[in-house]
């Protein structure tokens, strides 16, 4: 969407360039009328749905459909330029672009692998879950905004080739925090999949950045410094029985989805070690 955006705001610039004095502020009113009324009709709906728009992590989605009108705003208002400053302007609107794709790429990139460690140690650290487990938690780098962003990966890693949610999982922030530890059972709706949410089988895990996933026992809960603080606050909560620890299960996630293995390192034998602790095999 970005470079169609850039190439429209490059042939608009090129065509006031090309226009006559008596036309060109024709054309420059109709450019920012257009890009405005496109900008609030692609932005009303978001606004009235409830939704919002965050570069927290990278673009939005819900920016892209006023994409075109930005750059028809953008083109007529630097049509007030004399045409030296209009193509300084222009090339500081592309060099933006240019950066600002190559640092949602670094982000993509940190979310890529940050997610495929968390989901790879996860099967190393829980051989099965129970059924009506429902697993949340925190990643950093990772977009656990929605709750199917952790029920999904699951279902497909420890269920593969069933399309029902047999494990499920809500998102954990402020607005959801006193659920967790509530033992409530309510169904839910998301992404046309209808399912139960049943929180006496909470499940919590973490994955701060550059560190391993941690799965969070209630009974003992032991929370690093960097953990984000809600962690803390339901940890307790978390029950561990949902792993079933002498599953003979054999896990291979699907490599085209979740990436190839990652090295047997220290959080492989972190996560064997947890297992065992749980399993009370202290002779591992």
């Amino acid at each position: 969407m970005q470079p169609l955006v850039q190439a429209l705001t490059w042939l608009l610039i090129r065509k006031l360039d090309n226009d006559s004095d008596e036309n060109g502020p024709t054309v420059r009113s109709a450019l920012i009328l257009g890009g405005l009324f496109i900008i609030m009709g692609a932005l009303l709906p978001v606004i009235f749905g409830g939704r919002g728009i965050s570069y927290a992590s990278g673009a939005n989605r819900f920016v892209l459909p006023g994409a075109v009108g930005s750059a028809m705003l953008l083109v007529g208002l630097l049509n007030f330029l004399k045409p030296q400053a209009r193509q300084i302007g222009l090339a500081l609107f592309l060099g933006s672009a240019v950066f600002a794709q190559f640092g949602f790429g670094l982000a993509y990139q940190a979310n890529y692998e940050n997610t495929r460690e968390t989901w790879w140690q996860f099967a190393w650290r829980a051989p099965d879950l129970e059924p009506g487990a429902l697993v949340s938690g925190r990643m950093q780098n990772g977009a656990l905004v929605e709750s199917y962003a952790t029920w999904s990966p699951l279902n497909m890693i420890y269920h593969p080739g069933n399309h029902d949610i047999i494990i499920t999982s809500e998102v954990l922030n402020s607005q959801t925090q006193s659920l967790f530890g509530s033992n409530r059972v309510e169904m839910d709706w998301e992404r046309g999949n209808e399912f139960t949410n049943d929180y006496s089988n909470f499940l919590l895990f973490s994955k701060p950045a550059e560190t391993c996933l941690h799965i969070i026992d209630g009974q003992h809960p032991e929370i690093s410094q960097w953990d984000e603080n809600i962690v803390g606050e339901v940890a307790a909560y978390s029950n561990i029985g949902q792993i079933r620890t002498e599953s003979e299960k054999v896990l291979a996630p699907d490599d085209s989805i979740f990436g190839p293995e990652p090295e047997h390192g220290w959080c492989y034998y972190y996560q064997k070690a947890q297992l065992a602790r749980q399993q009370g095999d202290w002779q591992v």
